[in-house]
């Protein structure tokens, strides 16, 4: 896509959602109506095809209360059923709506939820106490812990995922790759359901013939922790079925790692998380070029806490790659401002 490309979607939806509006009250579906009255913001170019000279999908998030979002729990859909009606209405050459998401407004979550509801420590899948220091031999790297549930025979693309998602912070665990030979390879597939953050699902044609994944993706669910699915042959189903899955068509294995970066950072509010496993890369850096590459990661997470950017500076003067490199070296003081 050229640097100088632009969309008509941002000017082109605004009616478009007044009218969704309007139907949903006149039709009494007032949780629809809610959704579209919340404030949204626009991802564009999220999804790409060379057909007919090139077909540009973008993706809506609209951010919801924390109230509301109780109220959706059990009503399947909504997202779809949104989406379906705005495509209809959307009549621009060579732009759609590729997926709609609902994401709950920060502004309106409690932090100290927890502790007001007696809730004081996570518990593993057989509900006793845990820390998450007990599964640091597992992951092996400070970030975000994504448990990848995938067919057995899909094991040698899933560690080149693995790959790209350790570029932005992400510790992904590949079964038949991340347990030893000696190890129980049972318990520690539980140890990693366990004390994953996230879970991503790899949706090969074949993927429901396993004896695990299901298993692995319901246990996800139960923990509540965020499922991503990818679209590799299969959409997905079942009690996940309701959260639209990322197309991989004509996807690179980098192209998913950021998608799924994007979706954990600015819909599940994983950003701490993926702070962890940025600064530890940045800290890390083998080169002028990686110094580069992972500084740039930084700028996609902003702002920093004062802790924060203290991190950041001691990452910087601590390694010789990054105070040498000139990227970093020219953009820390901005940086440091924002």
């Amino acid at each position: 896509m050229s640097e100088l490309q632009t969309f008509k979607i941002k000017n082109k939806i605004e009616p478009i959602i007044a009218t969704l509006y309007k139907y949903y009250k006149s039709k009494e579906m007032l949780e629809h109506a809610k959704v579209i009255k919340s404030q949204y913001r626009i991802d564009e170019a999220v999804d790409y095809d060379n057909w007919n000279g090139g077909v540009y999908g973008h993706d809506i998030y609209f951010k919801i209360s924390d109230s509301l979002a109780c109220e959706l729990i059990e009503k399947d859909g909504i997202d779809k059923e949104i989406l379906e009606l705005i495509n209809k209405q959307l009549n621009i050459h060579n732009e759609y709506v590729s997926n709609v998401y609902l994401e709950t407004d920060e502004n309106s979550f409690n932090p100290n939820w927890r502790e007001d509801d007696g809730v004081t420590a996570a518990r593993d899948l057989k509900g006793d106490i845990v820390q998450a220091s007990e599964y640091d031999d597992l992951w092996e790297k400070p970030g975000l812990r994504l448990f990848l549930s995938h067919k057995a025979n899909y094991k040698k693309e899933t560690k080149i995922l693995k790959d790209e998602l350790a570029k932005f912070g992400i510790r992904a665990f590949v079964a038949h790759e991340d347990i030893t030979p000696s190890a129980e390879w049972q318990t520690e597939i539980e140890r990693a359901l366990s004390s994953m953050d996230a879970l991503v699902a790899l949706l090969t044609p074949d993927f429901h013939e396993s004896e695990w994944t299901d298993q692995e993706v319901g246990i996800a669910f139960g923990r509540r922790v965020p499922i991503i699915s990818l679209r590799l042959g299969r959409d997905p189903y079942g009690f996940f079925g309701k959260w639209q899955g990322i197309s991989c068509i004509g996807k690179t294995d980098s192209k998913k790692a950021e998608k799924i970066f994007s979706i954990l950072f600015k819909k599940h509010c994983k950003r701490h998380e993926l702070f962890n496993g940025i600064i530890f890369n940045f800290k890390n850096s083998s080169s002028f070029a990686n110094s580069k590459a992972n500084f740039q990661k930084l700028e996609e997470i902003t702002p920093f806490s004062d802790e924060e950017k203290e991190l950041i500076k001691e990452a910087y003067n601590s390694n010789s790659q990054n105070y040498g490199c000139t990227y970093a070296k020219n953009r820390l003081n901005t940086l440091m401002e924002d």
